[in-house]
């Protein structure tokens, strides 16, 4: 009888938290302003890149499959999500890509940076100084030459191959 009674209580308890009832049947809040819903919260959802960002001012993607074409003034780009098509004009002054399946162009950047979550990105860089691969196969990367137009630009573990590097 014990644990009959203790089943039907976790069952009661995970029914009313999904339904958004609290204690006796009061809305459950997940905020001190009252939300009745964590789940559909405006604050819960991703945030939208700023396409214009203030200069110098951090820039991160998180979101899934996302088109966006962004105008860096000596901004850090951070891609974190995966299955994007981005587009940067201006100059950044990094772009950092670690998920997978993104389509990424890139006017200008001192440094890109494609990490070990970052399989399978097709990366076309016009003019960056420096570009470290740390994924492990299926990047595609494209570039053309280093900042000051005079060369190619360094890149540090290219494993060729796996990835198809072309500078």
């Amino acid at each position: 009888m014990r644990r009959e009674v203790g089943i039907l209580l976790v069952v009661v308890v995970a029914t009313a938290a999904l339904s958004g009832c609290g204690a006796l049947g009061k809305p459950a809040t997940s905020s001190s302003k009252g939300d009745p819903n964590p789940f559909t919260s405006a604050s819960a959802l991703p945030k939208k890149p700023d396409l214009n960002p203030p200069a110098g001012t951090p820039v991160t993607i998180t979101d899934l499959s996302v088109q966006e074409t962004i105008t860096c003034d000596n901004n850090a780009v951070t891609l974190g999500g995966g299955q994007n098509r981005i587009t940067l004009h201006g100059s950044c002054a990094s772009v950092d890509i670690s998920s997978a399946f993104n389509n990424v162009d890139i006017d200008q950047t001192g440094s890109l940076t494609i990490d070990a979550l970052g399989n399978g990105n097709l990366v076309n860089v016009k003019r960056t100084d420096r570009i470290a691969i740390n994924a492990s196969y299926g990047v595609e990367l494209i570039c053309s030459t280093n900042l000051a137009g005079t060369g190619k630009p360094a890149i540090s573990n290219p494993n060729t191959a796996s990835n198809d590097v072309s500078c």
